[in-house]
């Protein structure tokens, strides 16, 4: 069976330190860590950061690429500190020689990051170590650097460059999975914090369940959760997240994700509906392609392909920003309520196709023009337009009329 046996635990003592566990290993130790991380009990204080030690001394990596020797006044930056590759070499801090080859190019950067040898001659004088990372020659003309610690800070280290013959794998640094485990759960027991929001809680897991009673969990998803779980007392910030999830299942509590969302969500959907269910999406990139709800509310500053909701359930489409594609399907049914503020002179697009059996279609809280191209209305639902501001519908279906 994967994992060990002994993984269950209980932070009535001090389960902040790893290695007082007493399998004495943890997720991602070469496979031989736990299988499942429980957390159950009183919190013993505001933050629990500590946590992060699940993910320890698995470190967010990044890799540059060069094709050709790089330009005079080309720059590479990793995070606060920018590289600038010279000709002409001035010998002042954070100017790297370019030289004829790629190869020779890319390891006088190596060495400007590590403080390594030809200071003075290949990198300018006064060039610090990286606080940050280490860097280290890859396969052909590459470099990789490594972030010096693990967790959260590591992997959002910024790596950008403005090179027409080179470039990072990535705008930040990144994980290869980093911890995955088949459960991690927060039991309602668990009143206190984990994490903070500079140094998150950087794992995955099939099964990600939140029934905290109490406390906020900041976490950081390498993309490789399937479920993440919401049934949790804490109304206000249950999770905030960073990262995909496949799929997120909301019947209480509150969730504010940011980059990248999820695939489905799910909210209060089927069996045992609450209506005190939220999930926040911030990041106007996202896009998520499926919404099913039966109760609770979701704020998107983010595009929705397609919304199916009932019951009482409430989504709020276009939060700070109004120029998302409209959703290909829209279904409304009992009293639901879709707030649309997508605005098509601002750039966003219209409802593809809307099947109203009931519930509110509000395009009245915010200025602009909305508009839909097929839209096909039941009895018993209802369209609320802005004073002076149609909703513009190309073909409008009035069943039973």
């Amino acid at each position: 069976m994967p994992g060990l046996i002994h993984n269950y635990l209980n932070v009535s003592d001090d389960w902040q330190d790893p290695n007082t566990w007493d399998t004495g290993k943890v997720p991602g130790a070469g496979g031989s860590g736990v299988d499942t991380a429980i957390i159950d009990g009183p919190g013993s204080g505001a933050s629990q950061s500590l946590l992060q030690n699940l993910d320890r001394g698995v470190l967010a990596t990044g890799t540059l690429t060069l094709g050709v020797a790089p330009a005079d006044g080309e720059t590479v930056v990793i995070r606060n500190r920018t590289y600038t590759w010279e000709s002409a070499f001035s010998d002042t801090a954070d100017k790297v020689l370019n030289e004829v080859s790629a190869s020779d190019s890319i390891d006088n950067l190596i060495n400007a990051i590590n403080n390594g040898a030809g200071e003075g001659t290949k990198y300018g004088t006064g060039t610090a170590e990286h606080a940050d990372v280490s860097a280290a020659a890859g396969a052909g003309d590459t470099m990789v650097i490594t972030a010096k610690s693990a967790g959260f800070n590591g992997m959002w280290v910024a790596t950008t460059e403005t090179m027409d013959n080179g470039a990072w794998g990535d705008t930040t640094m990144s994980k290869d999975g980093g911890s995955l485990l088949a459960k991690f759960e927060v039991r309602d027991g668990y009143d206190a914090d984990i994490g903070t929001d500079g140094a998150r809680l950087a794992l995955s897991a099939t099964d990600f369940n939140i029934y905290s009673h109490a406390g906020s969990l900041y976490h950081y998803e390498t993309a490789n959760t399937t479920n993440l779980r919401i049934n949790s007392d804490n109304r206000v910030d249950a999770l905030i997240a960073v990262g995909g999830y496949t799929n997120i299942f909301a019947k209480s509590g509150a969730a504010l994700i940011g980059v990248a969302g999820c695939t489905n969500l799910y909210m209060a959907y089927r069996r045992n509906p609450r209506t005190d269910a939220y999930v926040s999406f911030s990041d106007k990139l996202t896009v998520i392609p499926d919404v099913w709800g039966n109760g609770g509310v979701v704020e998107a500053n983010c595009e929705l392909t397609n919304i199916r909701i009932s019951g009482d359930c409430h989504v709020i489409y276009g939060v700070a920003d109004n120029d998302f594609a409209g959703p290909a399907v829209l279904e409304l049914s009992g009293g639901a309520r879709l707030t649309f503020n997508i605005d098509t002179v601002a750039g966003g697009g219209t409802i593809t196709l809307g099947i109203l059996k009931g519930g509110v279609l509000d395009t009245s809280q915010t200025h602009g023009t909305k508009a839909a191209s097929q839209i096909i209305e039941f009895p018993g639902a209802t369209i609320v337009e802005r004073p002076g501001e149609a909703f513009e519908i190309i073909t409008h279906t009035k069943v039973g009329e």
